[in-house]
């Protein structure tokens, strides 16, 4: 397979970070982005295939990715339909970020401490409080109300 560098205009156009979901049709081959993406797994059950290893993924899991990683998403052959939440953010923002809040989430330490980390998989809890937030984030995205950049940072 043909690795992709996945662009992403629409971060420079808002601020830095950008949502989206989809399908796995969107991530099916070997892509790399020199952003960091955080995937939510929305519906479904997949894998994520990088640096040789494969990581099934259910609903409610959450995968980090640092920039420069070439990975990719597929569905599993129990379920043919997985369904993802994209939030893609510049390396920089997401260094601010999490330097704002590393002491809320003291588990995202060595990701972000250690640049040689490809991938972080952690699960939402049983309230969905994660994926929540993606669909808040996605609905201000989409719907552009006044102060919407203010929210989505």
């Amino acid at each position: 397979m043909d690795t992709k560098k996945w662009e992403c205009e629409a971060l420079n156009n808002n601020d830095g970070i950008f949502v989206m979901h989809t399908g796995p049709s969107q991530a099916a081959q070997p892509i790399y982005h020199d952003f960091v993406m955080i995937t939510y797994i929305a519906h479904g059950e997949g894998i994520h295939h990088c640096g040789g290893k494969d990581t099934v993924l259910k609903e409610g899991d959450v995968l980090i990715i640092n920039p420069d990683v070439i990975h990719y998403f597929s569905s599993s052959s129990r379920f043919q339909y997985l369904e993802l939440y994209y939030c893609f953010i510049t390396p920089q923002k997401a260094k601010k970020a999490y330097s704002e809040l590393k002491h809320d989430f003291p588990e995202l330490q060595g990701f972000f401490d250690n640049t040689s980390l490809k991938s972080l998989h952690i699960k939402d809890n049983e309230k969905r409080d994660i994926r929540n937030l993606f669909i808040r984030m996605i609905d201000e995205f989409m719907n552009c109300p006044p102060g919407h950049k203010c929210m989505l940072n």
